[in-house]
């Protein structure tokens, strides 16, 4: 689902509250701005402690979520209530605020604990990239608002075509201080449209992950987080509590769409390349590997966008109106190469590597040359990045990624980089990670559970090992380092669960309003049929949405085979690689 970003944007960095009282001195005023959807004839207040009055506040003009206005400095706590026109208080928080000096976005109802900054995974390995600054669009030490304004009845016609790509125009405000479309709680696409002139920090296109299968709503999170400390190049992640026309939504994560400009924040901001840097950065074509491995496809296509070289037409990789490869993003420069070419010319070369010599010869040295020069090890460094490619492997393995490459044979994307004249990979669509599966495991003690590394159709994965087994097992170390034998991976996990407790709290309360008529539709019921219950867990998979609470879901015991609780997950990875790099 798209929603189209028209003009109507609020980017406020900072927080209060409430309105005055004629008798207090104005510098012994406090300002106050809190976030709150309510109904008409009522207004939000703040009561001071060891204060009987009510200081109203007032909707802001910006937007009609946030109340402004300014109440006594509070000495001690202070909190907020809901207030009828006729004076009656509806509703209380049930806990006090404590006095802060510092100006913050509160949002009713909720604790200061989404304020609290949590510590980053700390960096590791060489960086790939060098990308623009995204701490305004992935704050890590708050939740931000985002408030959707739409045409009720656009609205209705989005929610109404939700399995397919359906687009409306909509305003946006943003406070601050595949399967996914079969669930109950949608996840949409946001594009913030380029002629309004406005962006969050340079970014301007987005997913909200509804995190509808995942009751931690933290392994998508964690996996893009070990992304970033290991310098990939990969999307920001970060939560924000989503409202439509004033309804709350629930707790949603952001992710960054790939196409651009996030091409030219992630590969344009170099600072050793002023030719591609910038606004001068012209960006190369954004393939997406689009269909997954189902023995249920068009024959030609079960095996998914595995990178297997079909032939040298782009007919070869489609049947009707199903492709295997989509372009996301054409490339932007005149003197760029365009369409699907690039892809399978890159796919020849990895099916057929010494297709264009006559014939394998053998350096002094004993290596493999191909005959017109050159070892293998760099003709393949020519046309690939082979680190960034077996970094993310090694994660999809470690971190149990039975929906990307070795898993489906999808949910990546490859981008033909003009500056270099290379392929490079990023993952994506994260959420079926770290024991969250439609697939069982196959050995429990074992690094690679899920058999992953086994999957020798994918021909990427096979040729690359042939020459670079050594620089996988390396990178496996490197992650047991950094990652597993500190605490750092675990730390970051139980900082991130109290940070979203009171926000997943909220979110099932919300849960349980939610009205899903999808369940009556055919073609919803073909699709679950289709892209779930013919996996092997998938009526497992299904019955337990929405059926595990947070706590459970991080410290189990979990009685179904397709969700491991997160802790023993992490735990167990960590003694499984252990036991392996020391055998």
């Amino acid at each position: 689902m798209h929603i189209g970003k028209r003009v109507a944007f609020l980017l406020a960095a900072t927080f209060a509250t409430c309105a005055v009282v004629a008798d207090v001195q104005k510098n012994d005023l406090t300002p106050i701005k809190v976030i709150h959807a309510v109904e008409h004839g009522v207004r939000l207040g703040v009561q001071v402690q060891n204060d009987t009055n009510v200081y109203m506040l007032s909707q802001s003009d910006l937007d009609s979520l946030l109340h402004v206005g300014t109440a006594p400095a509070a000495a001690k706590s202070y909190r907020f209530v809901t207030v009828h026109d006729n004076g009656t208080i509806l509703d209380k928080e049930a806990f006090d605020r404590p006095p802060s000096s510092a100006s913050l976005h509160e949002f009713y109802g909720r604790s200061r604990a989404d304020q609290k900054a949590v510590d980053a995974l700390p960096a590791f390995g060489r960086r790939l990239v060098e990308r623009l600054d995204d701490s305004i669009v992935h704050p890590q030490d708050e939740i931000p608002t985002m408030h959707i304004k739409a045409i009720p009845e656009d609205l209705r016609e989005l929610y109404d075509n939700y399995l397919e790509d359906f687009a409306i125009s909509a305003n946006m405000s943003h406070i601050s201080g595949q399967t996914s479309r079969l669930f109950g709680k949608l996840s949409f696409n946001i594009h913030i449209n380029k002629t309004s002139g406005l962006s969050l920090g340079g970014y301007r296109k987005f997913k909200l992950r509804s995190c509808a299968t995942d009751p931690t709503f933290m392994r998508e999170k964690l996996y893009y987080d070990v992304l970033a400390a290991a310098g990939l190049p990969a999307s920001g992640a970060s939560y924000i509590r989503l409202f439509i026309n004033q309804e709350p939504i629930g707790l949603y994560m952001l992710v960054d769409n790939y196409k651009n400009p996030f091409l030219r924040n992630m590969y344009g901001n170099n600072k050793d390349n002023k030719k591609h840097k910038g606004k001068k950065y012209k960006h190369g074509v954004l393939y997406q590997g689009n269909m997954p491995e189902n023995p249920m496809a068009p024959e030609g296509l079960q095996g998914g966008a595995n990178l297997e070289y079909l032939g040298p037409q782009a007919a070869n990789y489609a049947v009707g109106l199903e492709n295997l490869y989509k372009i996301q993003q054409e490339a932007s420069g005149k003197k760029h190469r365009r369409g699907l070419e690039p892809l399978i010319e890159f796919m020849k070369f990895i099916n057929h590597p010494y297709a264009d010599d006559e014939e394998e010869q053998e350096g002094e040295d004993g290596t493999v040359v191909q005959a017109g020069g050159g070892t293998i090890i760099e003709a393949w460094r020519r046309r690939f990045d082979v680190d960034t490619f077996l970094r993310n492997m090694a994660l999809e393995v470690l971190m149990g990624h039975v929906d990307g490459y070795l898993g489906a044979a999808h949910n990546y994307f490859l981008y033909h980089r003009p500056e270099t004249d290379q392929f490079t990979w990023m993952s994506a669509d994260l959420d079926q990670t770290m024991g969250n599966t439609m697939i069982p495991l196959q050995n429990a003690t074992s690094v690679d559970r899920f058999g992953l590394l086994a999957h020798a159709r994918r021909p990427l994965m096979e040729r690359i090992m042939t020459h670079f087994a050594g620089s996988f097992d390396e990178i496996l170390r490197d992650f047991y380092q950094a990652l597993f034998k500190t605490s750092a991976l675990r730390d970051r996990t139980e900082a991130i669960a109290e940070f979203l407790r009171e926000d997943v709290a909220w979110d099932a309360q919300l849960r349980q309003l939610r009205i899903n008529s999808a369940s009556t539709d055919q073609k919803h019921r073909e699709q679950i049929q289709q892209k779930i219950l013919q996996m092997p867990l998938g009526s497992s998979f299904l019955e337990r949405i929405d059926a595990i609470d947070f706590d459970t879901a991080l410290n189990g015991p979990i009685d179904n085979p397709s969700l491991m609780p997160l802790r023993d997950w992490l735990s167990q990875t960590s003694e499984a690689l252990a036991h392996a790099l020391a055998s």
